[in-house]
């Protein structure tokens, strides 16, 4: 039997320098088959003195991917096992697939909804307001902007606020005109529905704990770091209007082929240990 370990920031060490052990799987009898699917550590790097703790629980692991690129040295030193390069698990369906998932609300009120703009936003930054208004100058765009639990989201002028369940959150990402995002799963569903998009910084790259590392670890390899902007960041808004996705599509699904890859190829080996 394998068992996979699949989620965003597993590995993640917490402000206080605190993390679960039970993400590692250390609970899992010794003959067991486990691999860790695209975790991230959340950040630049991974504290010193937590890494003779990550070392130990890591060795759980028969096999070992990460989304980040960043992450694959820093991980290969301290586990001292290979570490293989992935996509978010989001990405490994493309938006046919996601579109058979929300396909019972494709006569819903969302597809029948005028041209609008999508804001998702994790962050409290009034600047994020400069961008929107650039892509609305004539305020022709109904503004939708997700409610979150911080209050974030309301302060989008001009918004519509939702709190749609996570299907409609879908939904609104596969209809909307434009989306605007500090979010990464915000972006790369906004990527996969091959939308007209821009990522936000929500803090500096130089940041002690900035995680725009894993915006710059996949927009990179899809020639989209135009799109992810900073304060004060120059861009031109008429090409962000059109983005081409004939080359990233087939970018990505190269990425999407050689991550499906590792999980066969790790489950076909596990089948012999």
């Amino acid at each position: 039997m394998s068992l996979i370990i699949s989620s965003v920031e597993v590995i993640k060490f917490g402000i206080l320098l605190f993390f679960d052990q039970s993400y590692f799987l250390n609970f899992v009898k010794k003959d067991k088959v486990k691999i860790a699917y695209a975790p991230s550590i959340g950040g630049k790097n991974i504290p010193s003195q937590l890494q003779d703790q990550y070392h130990l629980n890591l060795q759980h692991f028969n096999y070992i991917s990460t989304r980040e690129e960043s992450n694959i040295k820093i991980l290969e030193k301290i586990s001292k096992k290979k570490v293989f390069p992935v996509i978010d698990p989001t990405l490994l369906i493309d938006h046919s697939e996601w579109n058979n998932i929300i396909k019972d609300l494709n006569s819903s009120s969302i597809t029948n909804k005028e041209n609008y703009i999508f804001c998702y936003f994790l962050s409290n930054n009034n600047w994020y307001n400069k961008v929107i208004s650039s892509l609305n100058p004539q305020k022709k765009y109904i503004i939708y902007s997700v409610g979150t639990s911080a209050p974030y989201s309301y302060k989008v002028k001009n918004a519509t606020i939702i709190h749609p369940t996570p299907i409609e959150f879908i939904a609104y990402i596969n209809h909307a005109k434009y989306i605007i995002t500090d979010s990464f799963h915000g972006t790369i569903f906004a990527i996969n529905f091959n939308k007209n998009f821009i990522a936000l910084k929500r803090n500096n790259d130089t940041d002690k704990n900035s995680e725009n590392q894993r915006f710059y670890s996949l927009l990179q390899k899809l020639n989209l770091l135009d799109y992810f902007l900073g304060k004060n960041e120059q861009y031109d808004i008429n090409k962000i209007k059109a983005i081409d996705y004939n080359l990233i599509n087939l970018k990505l699904n190269l990425l999407r082929e050689q991550s499906i890859n590792f999980l066969n190829q790790s489950l076909k080996d596990s089948k012999h240990e």
